[in-house]
């Protein structure tokens, strides 16, 4: 795309060593991350950011206040700060709820629909079931793919 004379990128980075960007970056192309957490070497790097953390509370506590206490949690891979801060978010609302963290029932792994689906069935297995979860990505949604789930 730089052969193209591209005037900018605006990318959505989840790695903080993604090495295409960071060559973007050192290129001097301008560069806007969306969610990334890029270190450039002290280079600025226009960002635009969510509150992750905040949104991992904010759900968390959602549920909690509907009275669940039996929730799961699913997030991608664990090297993404943002399924980080979205985690913490969920112990937070957890702790102030005087809910005890189930390590069972904390997953992360790729942001595909398999995954979410495959430890969903894993976690029904599991004694006392999720009454509800928390999950840090809706894939379906975004794909706009229809899924029709069997109630276990």
């Amino acid at each position: 795309m730089r052969q193209k004379r591209v005037d900018g990128f605006i990318i959505a980075a989840a790695y903080d060593d993604d090495k295409n960007v960071l060559e973007l970056v050192k290129s001097g192309v301008p560069v806007v991350l969306l969610e990334g957490d890029i270190d450039c070497d002290a280079q600025y790097v226009d960002r635009v950011l969510s509150n992750n953390f905040k949104g991992g509370y904010i759900a968390t506590k959602h549920l909690t206040d509907l009275g669940h206490r039996d929730i799961a949690c699913l997030l991608g891979p664990s090297r993404m700060k943002v399924n980080l801060e979205r985690e913490q978010g969920y112990f937070k609302a957890m702790k102030e709820a005087g809910i005890g963290i189930k390590d069972e029932f904390v997953a992360y792994g790729e942001i595909k629909i398999e995954f979410g689906f495959e430890k969903a069935i894993e976690m029904f297995s599991y004694a006392p079931k999720p009454s509800a979860f928390f999950v840090a990505n809706d894939l379906r949604l975004q794909q706009r793919t229809p899924h029709r789930f069997k109630a276990i």
